[in-house]
C-alpha cells in the first residue's frame, strides 16, 4: 500500500523552531494558516466528512455543497471597501507586556555573524496578545456556524505549526456577536473566536541597526576630555 506524500506549505512568514525570538508577524501566521485551510476545503469537499463526522449525511452534504460554490476570503482587519461574504479576518484586541515572563533588562540573547566577528544582541518582551477572528457569512446564520467551527478546527490542526512561529500556549474563546449594519453593505450573521497565546517580540540589534537607529547618549567623567558612550555595547 502507497500513500500520496504531503504537500508542502511555505507559509509567508518563517518558521521560529531555531529561534523563538525575533520580530514575526503573528497575525499573518494565522491569516496564513486559515487561508491554506479554507482553500483546501473549496478544492476538496470530502473533508467535510471527516470534520463533520457526527452530523447526518444530508447535513453534511449541505456543507459541502456551500463549500464548493463559496471561496472563504481570509484578510487582515476588514477591508475598506468590496466586502463580500462569506469572509474571515484577523484582528488584533490586545497586545500586553507580561513583566512576569520578561528577561532582566529587556535582553533575551545573543548571537554571533557568520564570521564570528561581531557579537549581536537581542533584545525584546513577552507579550499576552489577544486575537479575535471574525467569522461572517452574510444572511446565512448556519453558514456563519460552519465557518465558525471549520476556522477554530483549521488553528486547533496546525496548533504545532502556530506554535513553531513563537505563539505558545493557546487558548480559545467564542461567541456571537452583532456588528453594526451600516459599516457593512448588508446584514450579516458573525460569530468571533478568541484566541489568546503568548509570544516574544525580538529585535537583533546587529552593529548596521545599532548605527542606524540608536541615539548614542555619552558621558564625560569630571576634569576629562574623554567622552565614552553609554549605549556602546556590541
Amino acid at each position: 500500500m502507497t500513500t500520496a506524500p504531503f504537500d508542502v506549505e511555505d507559509l509567508k512568514v518563517q518558521d521560529a523552531l531555531d529561534t523563538i525570538y525575533g520580530a514575526v508577524l503573528p497575525e499573518r501566521v494565522l491569516q496564513d494558516v486559515l487561508k491554506f485551510g479554507f482553500d483546501a476545503i473549496h478544492k476538496d469537499q470530502t473533508l467535510i466528512d471527516d470534520l463533520f463526522y457526527k452530523l447526518p449525511k444530508q447535513v453534511r452534504d449541505t456543507i459541502k455543497q456551500y463549500y464548493a460554490e463559496h471561496i472563504v476570503t481570509v484578510r487582515q482587519n476588514f477591508p475598506k471597501d468590496g466586502i463580500t461574504f462569506p469572509i474571515v479576518t484577523v484582528v488584533n484586541g490586545a497586545d500586553n507586556e507580561d513583566t512576569s515572563l520578561d528577561y532582566m533588562g529587556g535582553f533575551e540573547g545573543a548571537d554571533f555573524d557568520l564570521a564570528l566577528v561581531n557579537r549581536i544582541q537581542v533584545i525584546g518582551h513577552a507579550l499576552r496578545t489577544d486575537f479575535q477572528i471574525f467569522c461572517l457569512a452574510g444572511k446565512d446564520a448556519n453558514a456563519a456556524l460552519w465557518l465558525y467551527y471549520i476556522a477554530k478546527a483549521i488553528l486547533l490542526i496546525n496548533s504545532k505549526t502556530i506554535e513553531a512561529h513563537g505563539m505558545q500556549n493557546m487558548t480559545f474563546t467564542g461567541r456571537d456577536i452583532q456588528l453594526r449594519e451600516d459599516l457593512f453593505p448588508e446584514f450579516t450573521y458573525a460569530r468571533i473566536i478568541g484566541l489568546s497565546c503568548i509570544n516574544y517580540f525580538g529585535v537583533r540589534v546587529t552593529e548596521r541597526v545599532a548605527r542606524s537607529l540608536e541615539v548614542a547618549v555619552f558621558t564625560q567623567e569630571p576634569f576629562s576630555d574623554t567622552k565614552e558612550q553609554m549605549t556602546e555595547d556590541l
